[in-house]
């Protein structure tokens, strides 16, 4: 053939392929594929479980052992008279192994009891279908085994007349190789495995899709009009096809090869290249070959060793290898000898063929994909319908020219039985694994049914949020709406003046704390004490001038420095010690850069962090006492969260609550004004089609005459940048002046509408603006309105006018100064949580640059709407999830418990959470009882231990008399001399005078008990003079108040677990550390508790080290590893769940969402964004990141993706609760 013929082009038929999407002529129940060509496969379902996401680095390798061991159980029954491999090669059994990996759109599992919810909180997601078949080509024996001579006859008629072997001939090998790959871990595939295997070419619709072949690639047509679409184009070009042709892809099929991996049986050198084909997009990878016994590849290698040898040193010889390569060489031919001769080595896959088919055209080179793998990709031009058949199962075809011989551990730990799968067969949605996007599930009751220990937990940081009022005006791309009104999901404008989503809104808070913030250009805001503002001070907009400070970043750097030293400077105190706020100022005042150096400033600061003062200071001059180590680190994390953005210019910006700059001081001695706040930058909205044009639209407006009221519609205050600009243009040509030498432009309109709208439209340009009376003149007999600015912006369609434009404004321009805060009348006020890097959005006409939980919220809604009963106990000050819920929330504070609130009942000790009433026998109650009044310890110094054994006895004796409630047990033993006062009164008297402990120690017999309501029961705070111990502090060494607060949290769990009995419910305690204080006893008894009422308790903390110092591992059986900032409590974290943790797993779970202000950092699990030129979060990349651990050993990292509208219904950590409650986060 000369060089310029072309080859003829490859057919099916050629190869006695038939023209149909599939070689199978019959595939029985069984397994059993009968193929056209002939003979018969019997294929199986390899099992499939996390590799790369293994616990450790051996069970990874355990993933690979069933298909391992299906290869050395094929080699060991290969039958052969000779050791020579040409021989023998002819006995050699065939395989294929065939991993499909297809993309579809969710749906959710078939027995969800909330399918409906998940279809339409999930119906955009994208999950993989993944099935791996292996199956191998059976062997018939005349006749059949054990068949007389008879069969035999009968079998050689059948095959005369049917060109056919009959079934019965294959049934003893049936046998045994169906025997070898059960022994091995395989099933037989379902119906669904099947069609996915047969159909996936056609993204597992139907088989018979159309095919079109060109040389590089394959189009599949799936539906007829798609097909006729493109066969009215020219089907020999498809580059100037249109795109969206309805059912129609690209398939392109590649040849692996390369796989030059060493000959070694050590498991863990091998290279899972077949997990990178998937990474880089294959959709199906098809493996054939024959699988050769060990003894014969090590019998091959002797009798070829000399040749190898000299084609190793004529290599050399001829300069095609240096003396390292040869080295090189050398070593693992003798480390493959090694192998082979000590009998330890994998069966060989001689003939080896690698097919992997990948979506797309025109997209990167197939030749380009194993960059950096063991692996090489090549483009199967001309042969693409024929690789296509390759795949096929049962299929005769083979179409790839690059075969290879490799150990068979090469295949079977390659990753190709990889799946990231974690989780229950059913329940609740945790999310998608972030590898192969499983969902994974957590079930309330698999515990529970498993005889399983039932405790999990959920361990993470805590985070930041705060409030403005319902009537604040909030700018939208398409207008206005309030606070009050807006709702998740709208978009509101973020400073950079873009549309950002309203990822979640707080519930109301009818009376907060409430203040005037009021600007320099006559704007106002109203905003709680813990708004959040970004603000430059005086020094930041000035000191940049100055030698010692010319630049922001300097001041970042210091600042970060100093909350370092801080955080270390906590370290150095115990946990008991404790210092007044002013205390506290002082230890600030000695680290250099913190800003937070009087004790106002501090309990502001600490306010934000949400940390509340053990007790009142006012006796030590200090304005509250406050744990020392804890309230250090909360300071030095405030400083973290005020320069948490780099600072992209010269002057610097931080984030500070309306508290603190009321602390900081509004204006310096000399009568500046502190504290400011940038402009925000001109929208950036898209062009409308205006109902005229701009410029003339603006100049009729100006100097023509109009009713009163006329103004400027709000599809032109909304349309884009340069529309309004030219419609500014004409309203400055009509009615504006512009002063010769300071630039200074103004307005000067009638009617106040449009004079008010014309300030809106300066301000959209980014554009410092004030609004002012105009008083009548000689030149204007009536009076008006006028608006004034300063800018560079061409704003005069007159060139002339323009000319007098300064080149640049001065800095005064580009800020808004804070020029009052005052204390004002409470009204209902919400937040907002916005999907921004810095979290602002503007509020007010003005457009002032401001800004703004979740995984228990979102998982209790979840099991409620399953039918379970959920009882959530929130011990959070001020926090209030009840909105969150819903209409099927029933919802009681700690208030109502102590009576002063009706609620449950009466005044005194009203008992509800009383464990006499609440405990199913007697016994139960005593114990409970005894156990909790001995750690509040209400008694003298020094008499507890004294006092223990009466109680308990008294107890009984008050039981046994008919009392129900911890009060009257004793008043009736007291009575009846059982019991001494100096028992008795102390718990008596402590339970009528303090409401948390009345709620333990009832006084009345006819009292309520706690009860878990038909959907979710949430116990809050409310006005209750709940105190929590600080967290890690020994609980045995707490004030009085605070072991009361942890008892009754302890009581409330076991109350709920009891009030939860036989109904199958799940129990949720958030801030869980104060539960976990109480030590190994309580967990136990919880454990107990629960499994035997079939209760599924939750716990959520931010703290597990106290476990593993307890020796409580064995207590929490699954949970979900979220962000942790301490590395400590990471790995104690790690630890509890039994994962390795390697430094990539620290790294992943402790660092930060982005790298100074670069992009987002992938390697970490907190939500990622995106971010524009200007440093702000433009949309979310990625959910947050957990690593599931499940009662199924497996530890799978899942991206927990709460759908946007339930992001309002939040989790009660710190900065979560802040952002409901709108502390806004700039």
């Amino acid at each position: 053939m000369s060089a310029t013929t072309k080859p003829a082009p490859i057919r099916l038929e050629d190869h006695k392929v038939p023209s149909m999407p599939t070689a199978t002529k019959v595939r029985y129940g069984d397994g059993r594929i009968l193929p056209v060509g002939g003979g018969l496969w019997l294929y199986r379902k390899a099992p499939m479980a996390p590799a790369r996401d293994a616990k450790s680095h051996a069970r990874a390798l355990e993933v690979g052992d069933p298909i391992a061991a299906a290869f050395e159980e094929i080699a060991a029954e290969t039958q052969y008279t000779t050791a020579r491999r040409s021989m023998a090669r002819s006995r050699y059994r065939p395989f294929h192994l065939l991993l499909v990996n297809l993309p579809r759109r969710y749906s959710p599992p078939e027995d969800s009891r909330i399918s409906s919810t998940l279809q339409n909180w999930f119906a955009g997601e994208r999950v993989q279908d993944r099935v791996l078949l292996m199956g191998t080509k059976l062997t018939d024996t005349l006749g059949g085994s054990d068949r007389s001579l008879r069969d035999a006859f009968d079998s050689v008629v059948t095959s005369l007349a049917t060109a056919e072997v009959p079934m019965s001939d294959y049934a003893g090998d049936l046998e045994d190789v169906d025997g070898m790959l059960t022994r091995s871990g395989f099933t037989i595939p379902t119906p669904k495995d099947f069609h996915l295997a047969e159909s996936w070419w056609a993204a597992g619709g139907s088989a018979d899709a159309t095919i079109l072949p060109h040389a590089d690639h394959l189009h599949v047509f799936r539906t007829v009009a798609g097909a006729q679409t493109a066969a009215r184009l020219d089907v020999n070009s498809c580059k100037d096809w249109p795109t969206g042709i309805e059912g129609h892809h690209v398939l392109r099929m590649g040849s692996v090869h390369g796989l030059d991996l060493p000959f070694a049986a050590a498991k863990n050198s091998l290279s899972a290249w077949a997990t990178s084909l998937l990474d880089r997009g294959a959709v199906m990878v098809s493996i054939r070959g024959k699988v050769e016994p060990s003894p014969i590849t090590r019998k091959e290698l002797r009798r070829q060793r000399e040749r190898y040898l000299r084609d190793i040193h004529t290599a050399r010889a001829e300069g095609r290898m240096d003396d390292q390569q040869q080295e090189e060489m050398l070593a693992t031919l003798e480390s493959v000898e090694g192998a082979y001769s000590s009998g330890k080595a994998f069966p060989t896959l001689v003939e080896t063929s690698v097919v992997a088919a990948f979506t797309g055209q025109g997209k990167k080179r197939l030749d380009s994909l194993g960059s950096g793998t063991a692996f090489e990709v090549a483009s199967m031009d001309n042969r693409q319908e024929l690789a296509l058949a390759e795949s096929w199962l049962g299929s005769p075809a083979r179409a790839n020219p690059n075969l290879m011989d490799l150990p068979s551990s090469t295949v079977a730990y390659s990753g190709l039985p990889s799946l990231s799968t974690v989780g229950d067969a059913r329940g609740i949605n945790v999310g998608f694994t972030v590898h192969d996007r499983q969902e994974a599930l957590m079930s309330a009751t698999k515990s529970s049914d498993q005889d399983i220990y039932p405790i999990g937990a959920v361990v993470g940081s805590s985070g930041s949020g705060k409030l403005c009022s319902l009537s604040t005006i909030l700018p939208t791309p398409t207008g206005y709406t309030t606070m009050g009104e807006v709702m998740p999901g709208q978009e509101v404008i973020g400073r950079d003046g873009r549309p950002v989503r309203v990822a979640a809104k707080s519930p109301v808070k009818k009376k907060p704390d409430l203040y005037r913030v009021s600007f320099s250009d006559g704007q106002s805001v109203l905003a709680d004490y813990d708004h959040q503002w970004v603000v430059s001070d005086h020094r930041d907009r000035h000191g940049h001038t100055s030698a010692e400070r010319n630049r922001a970043l300097d001041a970042w750097t210091a600042a970060h420095a100093a909350a370092d030293a801080v955080a270390r400077t906590a370290g150095s105190y115990s946990g008991t010690h404790v210092s007044t706020a002013a205390d506290l100022a002082q230890i600030m005042r000695g680290v250099s850069g913190t800003g937070i150096e009087d004790a106002a400033r501090v309990v502001a600061s600490l306010a934000m962090m949400d940390l509340a003062p053990l007790r009142d200071g006012h006796g030590r001059g200090g304005r509250g006492i406050y744990p020392t180590r804890e309230a250090l680190s909360a300071l030095a994390g405030r400083i973290r969260q005020q320069y948490a953005v780099r600072p992209r210019t010269a002057v610097g910006e931080r984030r500070m609550t309306t508290g603190e700059m009321l602390a900081d001081g509004l204006h310096l001695p000399g009568g500046a004004v502190n504290f400011a706040i940038r402009i925000a930058a001109p929208l950036e909205l898209p062009e409308i089609c205006p109902p005229g044009d701009p410029y003339t639209v603006g100049a009729r407006l100006a100097g023509g005459p109009g009713a009163p009221d006329a103004g400027i519609s709000v599809a032109f205050l909304r349309a884009s940048y340069d529309q309004r600009l030219a419609l500014l243009q004409g309203l400055a040509d009509a009615a504006g002046t512009v002063a010769d030498r300071s630039g200074h432009v103004e307005l000067t309109l009638t009617g106040q509408r449009l004079a008010t709208d014309a300030l809106e439209l300066v301000r959209s340009l980014g554009i410092k603006a004030t609004l002012t009376d105009a008083p009548a003149t000689p030149e204007a007999s009536t009076a008006g309105y006028r608006v004034a600015f300063t800018t560079a912006q061409p704003v005069f369609g007159r060139e002339d006018s323009n000319a007098r434009l300064p080149d640049q404004v001065p800095e005064t321009s580009q800020w808004l100064y804070v020029a009052s805060i005052e204390k004002v009348a409470a009204e209902p006020a919400a937040c907002v949580t916005v999907d921004s890097t810095d979290r602002t959005y503007l509020v007010g006409r003005g457009m002032v640059p401001t800004s703004n939980t979740q995984f228990l919220a979102y998982s209790a809604f979840q099991y409620a709407l399953e039918g379970r009963p959920v009882i959530v106990i929130d011990p959070k000050k001020g926090s209030d999830l009840s909105a969150a819920f819903g209409q099927d929330c029933t919802t009681y504070s700690l208030d109502s418990f102590a009576g002063s609130s009706g609620g449950l009942g009466g005044s005194g000790g009203t008992g509800v959470c009383d464990p006499l009433r609440f405990s199913k026998t007697p016994a139960d109650g005593i114990n409970t009882a005894v156990s909790v009044l001995h750690d509040v310890n209400v008694w003298p110094h020094g008499s507890r231990q004294n006092l223990e054994a009466d109680l308990q006895a008294a107890l009984k004796y008050g039981v046994a008399h008919g009392a129900k409630a911890i009060g009257t047990a004793l008043q009736i033993a007291k009575a009846d001399g059982e019991a001494s006062a100096e028992l008795a009164d102390p718990i008596l008297r402590q339970s009528r005078t303090d409401p948390m402990f009345g709620a333990i120690v009832g006084l009345d017999d006819k009292g309520e008990v706690l009860s878990a309501s038909e959907g979710i029961t949430y116990i809050r705070v409310g006005n209750a003079n709940l105190e929590l111990p600080p967290m890690g502090v020994d609980q045995a060494s707490l004030g009085l108040t605070q072991r009361i607060s942890a008892a009754l949290i302890r009581m409330l769990v076991f109350g709920s677990a009891e009030a939860l009995r036989d109904r199958r419910g799940v129990l949720m305690l958030d801030e869980a550390w104060v539960f976990l204080g109480a030590g190994a006893e309580e967990m136990e008894r919880l454990g107990r508790l629960s499994r035997s009422l079939e209760v599924f308790p939750i716990l959520f903390t931010q703290r597990v080290s106290d476990l593993l110092e307890a020796n409580l591992t064995n207590h929490i059986a699954r949970g979900i590893i979220l962000h942790t900032k301490d590395p400590k409590e990471a790995e104690a974290a790690f630890r509890l769940f039994g994962v390795e943790p390697t430094q990539e797993r620290m790294d992943f779970t402790t660092a930060p969402e982005r790298i100074g202000k670069g992009g987002a950092n992938w390697k970490s699990r907190k939500p990622l964004f995106t971010y524009d030129d200007r440093d702000n979060r433009t949309g979310l990349l990625r959910g947050a990141v957990g690593l599931y651990c499940d009662l199924d050993d497996r530890a799978v990292d899942v991206e927990i993706k709460i759908p946007p509208d339930f992001l309002a219904k939040a989790s009660t950590n710190a900065l979560d609760r802040a952002k409901r409650e709108g502390r806004a986060v700039i």
